[in-house]
Formats: C-alpha cells, sequence, structure tokens
C-alpha cells in the first residue's frame, strides 16, 4: 500500500524537471483508494491551516513518494542535469492521473516550500482528496482536469 509508480525526466526545452505519478492499476491501489477517511497535512506552521485534511489513502502515498525522493535525492540529481547557469530558471512541475492526480496534488502541498514555483496538473483526481482549506491554498498551483462527467472525479 501508499506505493505508486513515478517517473523523473527533464525537458531542457521547457526549462522544467517533470515529475509524472501513475494513477490506480493494481488491486494495492484500489484499497489505497479505498482508505478515504481524512488525515491532517503535515505541513510547516509557516503554510499551514489548523484545517488541512486529505485523503488518507492518497496523503500516505505522497508521504511515501515524498520520502523516497528525499531519500534517493532524485530531484536534487534531476535538477544537477540542468545547465549550472539556468538552473534557478527550472521549474518543478508534478502530474498524476486519478489516484496519482491525488497523490501529486498532495505531494505538491508537501514540496511547495522547497520548490515554491513548483506547479501540479492533477488529471481525474478524486473528489475528496483535500479539504476546502487545503485547496484554496493550493489554486494558484494546482490545475484540476475533470474529463466530461467522470463519476469518482
Amino acid at each position: 500500500l501508499y506505493v505508486s509508480p513515478f517517473y523523473v525526466a527533464v525537458d531542457h526545452g521547457k526549462k522544467s524537471v517533470i515529475l509524472s505519478i501513475r494513477g490506480t492499476l493494481s488491486l494495492q491501489n484500489i484499497l489505497t483508494d479505498l482508505i478515504v477517511e481524512p488525515e491532517k497535512i503535515p505541513c510547516s506552521r509557516s503554510q499551514m491551516g489548523d484545517e488541512w485534511f486529505a485523503h488518507k489513502g492518497m496523503l500516505r502515498t505522497a508521504m511515501s513518494l515524498k520520502n523516497i525522493l528525499e531519500t534517493k535525492n532524485i530531484l536534487t540529481e534531476a535538477f544537477n542535469k540542468c545547465p549550472a547557469n539556468e538552473r534557478s530558471n527550472y521549474q518543478l512541475i508534478i502530474v498524476g492521473h486519478s489516484l496519482g492526480a491525488g497523490a501529486a496534488a498532495i505531494l505538491a502541498i508537501l514540496l511547495r516550500e522547497t520548490y515554491p514555483n513548483l506547479f501540479c496538473y492533477a488529471y481525474s483526481p478524486p473528489g475528496a482528496t483535500l479539504s476546502h482549506d487545503a485547496t484554496k491554498y493550493a489554486e494558484d498551483f494546482i490545475l484540476s482536469v475533470v474529463i466530461g462527467k467522470d463519476m469518482i472525479a
């Protein structure tokens, strides 16, 4: 549980480091989707509101991804592939679909302090991913895309 495959790429043309998170595919992913109770988002107090909650399964997935990214220095290594004189112009882009979209949105909140110019594209995230206050905070750096009458999103 609480693990979703991801891929990190560097796009020099767009000056972006892209983190893509896969959506629901396995039985374990489905179980993660079903752990829907709200859980408080663990952020630093400088950006944290008292009423910030997220879908527990997706929050735990985002925290697991953050731990992997940090302990293996994956994002640092990706940014180190950018030309040194242009590195500060590169932007972290986080993208995901379904479970990956929920995890991407929460991960964007968790990484916002480290990467203040990051942006997240969340394709068909479940409707209960973030509480209202967390959604209001994130509306400037997370774009949620829902196609048609998606009953989950």
